[in-house]
């Protein structure tokens, strides 16, 4: 037959082949005429005839395991191996396996083998052992081996010993039972929780392992996003290993993500939660300890998934270091704390201690100045004493050792489960199943984070699951890793994590001159950057390719290193012949019937007188646990003598509908040398690629940047190339996305405290940061209803259209479903509505505005049923107005403005006076004129203004002057602008939650997730249409808040009670993330147009800002945000003439709502921009032109405030100048300047802004209980929700120092509404100052009651004891109402200044900050580690706003960034490397309670530091091109904006 071959010159070649000619000596002569290696030889089209025959020829495969059986001469001691099917064993294979069973001995580099005819053979070459293997299989007889080894000690007879190895097929099956199916097969699930033994028959397929944790009542794991994206369901799963060090039994130990983990697959494994390492009653263990010291813990809900993960890196490394802990935590995330304390605190476990000098100990010895060892490591360079678990039970190893296929068939609903353990059982069951059914293999069943979010533009639910379920990740030929001549080989199911490991160990890194750089070192670079820990740990890479081929848009980072380094794929049926296939081949083939066996990594090992250069490069949206935008591998081979190309792999991913494989670019490559002209010619090459795929379609990222991203990509590739360069282009080559390319990180904290006043003022964590850690606290969401039901939520799906038809009959008939609740079911005589005429529930005939109003509750026996059946109702939508296609929904800001959706003046009246007679006002602290009805109100409204706007002087007449041309304003310039700020989303760790629990006489305990405990009972009862006091609203704590629980819980809470109302039981709701994320807006999309005069010097004259608001479909909360937006505009500027007014306008989209300093981030940038705008025009320093317009002393605000006077202190000098100071701006600054010099393509910018954050604390009314017992012991009850601020521990610490009593003795009870009602909600950050008032008054009426028994010398139990005996009423009331301000609206300002440094690859937009310093004044702070957590939480998530918290709206009104996998809040691996807080000392508030200020919104501002930061980077960029124009950036400034903004063209790229 006649064969057309490849060649190397890419030219087609014919080969007439004679048979019989032997398949060894066809290949040996075609690889020899083709000059191409015998591999890529083997996967070529052209031997597709020849292939089983080659293979089998050549020993690539054998078709079944073979079990061999080795004897040491010196013992009887015999060892049974498997060599398994599809892998080629070489001798040296097979000696590494022997000596792994024969722990210590030393074997000789040869064996003897008696063959079938009796002969003694010797065996020490790769064609002896298979002509050994093919003798012994052919006769039908196990091969056995004897080798020499020296004899064992007589006083080490364990030495022989080997535990928890994997068994063979014949010893894993002992005694299997017969299944209804005929199937030899185990219908019993065993495994260990924390110790305890777990036998279950025949468990649901589809339960996942939290779920099963809280059922079992281990509510310490909790559910976060439910797709592996935030780690707060972080357990460990362990099972025996061998210790090669050691002749007693270990443990490997993963930590993995338990949202995602089927519980079936937990087999023969030990589950540890936190609760299992430690409690209140056995002892915490030292790594919940050090995080609740080190006050890495403040709402808590994330803690226990970091004590996890931490735990699993103590229990599988030795001694790990600073920089391997923080490098360890990509797949955890934490929206309260901004990371630090947590890396600190963990940090102290590390091998060199906290990883930084420690020249600083003395200082942190001096709790006024906490350094960067925090004090924690003792300040010493040395690790915290850490004792790791004991070996895990023997029968877990027994389990293991005698190990059935499972088989599991739930009664309900008849889904089926199977686990086999080899290839034959997985023939044996694919074979018994029915033609056509469902079947799904996994292997850890991590895709169902991901697989609901393609189509590009969805985020659908996971699927209900598979009717089988076929579990292979315990098959034993596919867990192989071999490594040969040529590679590596590994199975299908090894785990990305051990896939890793193995290419690290491998001689093709190891042996490397430079193992990093080597072909294994940059994949394995590449593929830590996959998903995150807990995942990798997981979740196979046949999976991952599986996962890509079924979503070609999933842009997949292991298939693009795996096509760039020519990996082979063996393919095939379990029980039939394999083939050998490429990366490209595989996504066109088709499986049906197959699975992955196996990789076939070539080393790409350079031949001689050849240079190989292979390259990954990724960029995404976030640098750690995020998908790529666009990623690329490139292979390249080049003739070391000419330089020029002679093989050529390139891949791209994320830039076309689908994986990418770039032929006309190697085209473009091979024959040239890597010079200019190759780059100009392959950059052309790879557009002609993409436009012949076809760009992606993913909406969330333009096609101009993808594009841009290829180039960068391209030219990196060739700077990599080049053997030598200009020092300023090689800074491309300069990495620092990846979590391993960041320094350690750092920070130092610096207050004072007054001890004449401790516990007050003194640093102390949070009073429940341990059984936060513990996973003792209870939370709403992990509450269990006894008997009860769970509630999942149903809304609209279509924005601004009729609800035509809303039929649940889908969803009833699913398993475990009880009923549909809705509009109907609202009981007579209740409100249909909550706030701003928003309906509890949207019912047909109603229009529904967006996409996510709510239309009913799906109620089921489980949580999971309930979300699953939710999906299923069948809802009918039809146009607005009758008309054909309806009106598309305005979905932007901009559109907005263009269809003059403003609110008129009577809505926002109208809106303003609900949120007062609400109770909303009251957190706002803002001018008597926003309060409707009063004098104020009404005089600016018969005067023609808006009361929610601010304004002094006369603007517009000293602008429409300056710009006339007027004389006497003829030195001042004018200039217009608009400063646009995106949307936010809130992402609390624990999503809005509601559990109700009917009680006698009518009565309802609502347990809610809500900052405001008041208005929940008012409108609850409203909706109910009972009185309020048969409402107690509840909760221990809330798992983050940040204004999103003040009225956007409600629709949840109202639809639970209906529907606990309606069946008498107890109902408990938790709304999934992405539904969560769906129904919930935040803080609101804002464009400020800004108006300024200016003098040359930088003198602000006149400025007027107008704030255009996306309210979305309601005026809502927005009403609010919109006067504070406005009230806090002019920062800490004086402006003679200044107005800041607001426009509301309505969008189809979720009605949004207060989030932390709301408004007032957006407002206070704007006006940061306006002076930034103003230096550029007069090319003056920013700094400059902020100190000329600060305020001084004796000057007013718009609202009325005396700066500098007494009751309103300014301290913005003295910031500003120790920043400088401490900061070293100047010197810094001058760095800056050289390092942009020095660099063309990685640029650096540095900034400082200002900060005044108003607060009117008499707006708040707070109210406190407190109660001493007999035993001096104290309990306090208040009304503030404990959110994570540390309120309740401020509360137990005044209550201690004014009753004059131990902190120990003190505790805060549950929030409830029927021990404190009608309170003010919690937000604006002064709640907790305002509760600590209310406490002191309450402990302080007590006090008085003591004071004889006190004053007498008796200590504090023996004076409650004397009072008690005396009827002494030891129990008192407090209710705090600030007085009215001396002048304007506001008490007093907290004050702030922050300077950022960042770091941009001008290349790709990818920004790094460096540093970030942050002097607050917090008065006398009530508790310094407390207000700084709030202080470095606040400012992370204002970082998330200004630099990846992207919300993106589509055409029909749907989110594009849902849940965990597109909306990307920071990582620990975004906050700054070097993160500097301190509090400026001695300066008591004059107007504050116990002279403290606000934490946490205050900072919020100073965010803007690292906006203009990063804006100087690109500056510095631009100016590379001789553009120096001023340019404005709409905030997030995304990875694509920064690098779109800084205008790089193929003109720039020089070599």
């Amino acid at each position: 037959m006649t064969l057309t071959l490849p060649s190397a010159d890419g030219q087609g070649q014919n080969v007439v082949v004679y048979q019989p000619i032997l398949p060894r000596l066809l290949l040996a002569y075609c690889s020899l005429l083709c000059n191409l290696p015998l591999q890529d030889l083997l996967i070529h089209r052209a031997f597709n005839p020849l292939q089983p025959l080659l293979l089998e020829t050549m020993g690539f495969f054998r078709n079944d395991p073979v079990v061999v059986k080795v004897k040491l001469a010196c013992t009887p001691q015999v060892r049974k191996m498997t060599l398994t099917k599809g892998v080629n064993t070489p001798f040296h294979e097979l000696m590494d396996l022997a000596a792994s069973r024969f722990q210590g001995v030393q074997l000789q580099p040869t064996c003897q083998f008696l063959d079938a005819d009796g002969d003694q053979l010797t065996v020490s070459s790769d064609d002896e052992l298979r002509d050994a293997l093919e003798g012994a299989t052919s006769a039908g007889s196990t091969p056995i081996f004897t080798m020499e080894a020296a004899a064992v000690k007589e006083e080490d007879p364990d030495a022989w010993m080997v535990v928890g190895s994997v068994p063979s097929p014949g010893e894993q099956n002992p005694g299997p039972q017969s299944g209804s199916d005929g199937l030899a097969s185990s219908n019993e699930l065993v495994f260990w929780v924390n110790g305890d033994k777990h036998t279950l028959t025949d468990p649901d397929p589809s339960l996942l392992l939290v779920n099963y944790l809280h059922s079992v009542g281990l509510t310490g794991t909790k559910i976060g996003c439910g797709e592996g994206g935030c780690g707060c369901c972080t357990v460990t799963l362990s099972k025996p290993t061998t210790n090669p060090s050691s002749d007693a039994p270990a443990s490997e130990v993963l930590s993995v993500n338990s949202c995602m983990r089927l519980l079936c697959s937990v087999d023969g494994l030990e589950v540890t939660t936190t609760e299992g390492i430690g409690s209140q009653k056995e002892g915490f263990h030292p790594i919940q300890e050090k995080i609740a010291e080190g006050n890495g813990s403040q709402c808590g809900y994330c803690t226990s998934g970091w004590v996890m993960n931490m735990y699993s890196l103590m229990e599988s490394t030795a001694e790990p270091t600073a920089s391997d802990i923080e490098q360890h935590f990509d797949g955890n995330l934490c929206r309260c704390t901004g990371y630090r304390p947590i890396l600190e605190s963990f940090k102290t476990f590390a091998s060199d201690g906290c990883g930084h000098d420690h020249s600083h100990a003395d200082a942190c010895a001096d709790i006024e100045d906490s350094g960067k060892c925090q004090k924690r490591c003792g300040g010493q360079a040395k690790a915290c004493a850490y004792k790791r678990a004991p070996p895990l039970s023997a029968d877990v190893a027994q389990h293991r050792a005698s190990a059935k296929l499972l088989h599991f068939k739930e009664a309900a609903s008849g889904d089926q489960w199977f686990r086999p353990l080899t290839l034959s059982d997985l023939a044996t069951i694919q074979a018994a199943l029915p033609s056509g059914a469902d079947v799904k293999l996994v292997c850890a069943n991590t895709s169902i984070g991901v697989a609901k979010y393609f189509p590009v533009g969805t985020a659908q639910p996971a699927p209900t699951g598979p009717k089988v379920t076929i579990d292979i990740k315990d098959v034993v030929e596919l867990q192989a890793v071999s490594e040969d001549a040529q590679g590596m080989t590994v199975g299908g199911v090894v785990t990305i994590a051990k896939l890793i490991t193995a290419m690290e160990g491998s001689k093709w890194m190891t042996a490397a001159s430079d193992p990093a750089s080597s072909p294994f070192g940059a994949a394995v670079r590449h593929l830590k950057r996959v998903a995150n820990v807990q995942v990798r740990n997981a979740g196979s890479w046949a999976g991952n390719l599986m996962l890509t081929k079924n979503h070609p848009a999933f842009g997949s980072d292991i298939v693009t290193v795996f096509s760039a380094l020519g990996v082979t794929l063996q393919v095939g049926a379990a029980d039939g012949t394999r083939s050998l296939m490429s990366m490209e081949d595989f996504f066109d083939a088709d499986l049906t019937g197959k699975l992955i066996l196996a990789a076939v990594l070539p080393s790409n090992a350079p031949a001689p007188g050849s240079v190989v250069h292979f390259h990954t490069f990724k960029t995404a949206q976030r640098h750690v646990n995020a998908h790529a935008i666009v990623n690329a591998g490139f292979n390249i081979v080049c003739d070391a003598a000419t330089g020029k190309v002679s093989k050529a792999t390139v891949v791209f991913n994320g830039v076309a509908k689908k994986l990418l494989f770039a032929h006309k670019t190697e085209q473009a490559l091979i024959g040239s040398p890597l010079n200019t002209a190759a780059l100009t010619a392959a950059l052309a090459a790879a557009h002609e690629d993409v436009a012949t795929t076809g760009a992606s379609l993913d909406p969330r990222h333009t096609p101009d940047y993808r594009n841009a991203l290829v180039d960068s990509f391209v030219y990196k590739l060739f700077l990599h190339c080049q053997a030598s360069l200009d020092p300023r282009i090689a800074s491309a080559l300069t990495p620092f996305a990846a979590a391993e390319d960041r320094p350690v990180s750092s920070g130092v904290r610096s207050y004072d405290t007054d001890p004449a006043e401790f516990p007050v003022s003194k640093a102390l964590p949070k009073l429940s940061a341990q059984i936060q850690a513990s996973g003792e606290a209870s939370y709403v969401s992990t509450m269990q209803p006894a008997q009860g039901l769970h509630a999942a939520i149903v809304y609209s799906t279509k924005a601004n259209a009729k609800i035509v038809t809303i039929d649940p009959s889908p969803a009833l008939t699913m398993p475990g479903v009880k009923d549909f609740v809705a509009k109907a079911d609202i009981p007579a005589g209740g409100n249909t509505t909550l706030m701003y005429s928003e309906l509890v529930f949207f019912a047909a005939g109603d229009t529904s505005p967006c996409i996510g109003v709510m239309l009913g509750l799906v109620l089921a026996d489980t949580h999971a049923h309930a979300l699953a059946a939710a999906k299923k109702v069948h809802v009918v939508y039809g146009a607005v107005g009758g008309k054909a296609g309806g009106s598309p929904p305005i979905t932007s800001l901009t559109m907005a403005k263009a269809h003059h959706t403003e609110a008129p003046f009577n809505q926002i009246d109208a809106a303003m006076r609900e949120l007062v007679m609400k109770g909303g006002h009251k957190r706002r602290g803002l001018h008597p004129r926003t309060i409707p009805s009063t004098p104020e109100w009404v005089a600016a409204v018969k005067d023609g203004r808006n009361p929610l706007d601010v304004k002094q002087g006369n603007p517009a007449a000293v602008i429409a002057r300056a710009r006339g041309g007027s004389n006497a304003l003829s030195s001042v310039s004018t200039l217009k602008g608009v400063a646009v700020s995106g949307a936010q989303r809130h992402f609390y760790m624990e999503p809005q939650t509601t559990f109700v629990i009917p009680q006698e006489d009518g009565r309802l305990e609502v347990w809610c997730s809500t900052q405001d405990a008041a208005l929940t009972q008012t409108t609850l009862g409203a909706v109910l249409g009972i009185p309020a006091h048969k409402i107690n609203v509840k909760m221990r704590r809330g798992g983050g808040g940040f204004g999103g629980k003040l009225s956007r819980h409600l629709p949840l809470a109202a639809a639970v009670a209906v529907a606990a109302l309606k069946h008498g039981v107890q109902v408990h709701g938790l709304n999934e993330r992405v539904d969560d994320l769906t129904v919930t807006g935040g803080r609101e999309a804002m464009e400020v147009d800004y108006d300024v005069a200016y003098t040359s010097d930088g003198i602000i004259n006149s400025l007027s800002m107008t704030l255009n608001i996306d309210a979305g479909w309601s005026l809502s909360d927005t009403v609010g945000d919109q006067a504070m937006g406005c009230a806090f505009a002019d920062n800490v500027y004086f402006t003679e003439h200044f107005e800041a007014k607001g426009n509301l306008y309505y969008t189809n989209t979720p009605l949004n709502t207060s989030q932390r300093a709301p408004g007032v981030v957006q407002s206070i940038l704007a006006h940061e921009t306006v002076l930034e705008h103003v230096a550029h025009e007069l090319g003056l320093p920013m700094s400059q032109v902020q100190e000329a317009n600060f305020y001084k002393v004796g000057e007013s605000t718009p609202a009325g405030e005396i700066i500098g006077s007494d009751t309103f202190n300014w301290t913005i000098p003295t910031l500003w100048g120790k920043l400088k100071t401490d900061a070293k701006v100047a010197e810094r600054q001058q760095a800056v300047d050289a390092f942009n010099k020095a660099n063309r393509w990685k640029k650096r910018g540095l900034a400082s802004t200002p900060t005044k954050y108003i607060m009117g604390i008499d707006f708040y009314h707070s109210g406190a209980t407190v109660n001493v017992y007999p035993d001096g012991s104290v309990e306090i009850a208040h009304g503030g929700a404990e959110v994570g601020q540390g309120i309740n521990t401020k509360a137990a610490q005044v209550a201690a120092y004014t009753l004059g009593c131990p902190l120990e003795s003190v505790i805060v009870s549950d929030l409830d509404t029927s021990k404190v009602p009608n309170n003010t909600c919690t937000g604006g950050s002064g709640t907790s100052e305002c509760t600590s008032a209310a406490v002191k008054e309450a402990c302080a009426t007590v006090a008085q009651r003591l004071a004889k028994y006190t004053s007498a010398g008796k200590s504090w139990a023996d004076a409650v004891t004397a009072a008690i005996t005396d009827a002494v009423c030891l129990s008192a009331t407090g209710w705090y109402v600030a007085p009215k301000p001396e002048h304007g609206a506001s008490t007093y300002a907290t004050y702030g200044a922050c300077c950022s440094e960042v770091e941009i690859d001008v290349l790709t937009g990818e920004v790094q900050v460096l540093r970030t310093d942050i002097v607050m004044d917090q008065g006398t702070s009530l508790n310094p580690d407390i207000d700084i957590g709030q202080i470095e939480g606040g400012f992370i998530m204002a970082l998330g706003y200004v630099l990846t918290e992207e919300v993106l709206i589509g055409k029909e009104g749907e989110q594009l960034n849902l849940g965990t996998w597109e909306y990307k809040i920071p990582s620990a691996y975004d906050i700054p490397i070097e993160f500097n807080v301190q509090l400026l000392k001695a300066t008591p508030n004059p107007s504050g309670v116990l002279h403290s200020k606000a934490s946490a919104e205050p900072v919020m501002a100073t965010v803007s530091s690292v906006y203009f930061a990063v804006k100087n980077a690109m500056y510095a960029a631009r100016a590379e091109k001789g553009v120096a124009d001023y340019f404005s950036m709409s905030v997030p400034i995304t990875v694509q904006k920064i690098q779109q903004g800084c205008m790089v063209t193929h003109a720039d790229f020089k070599l």
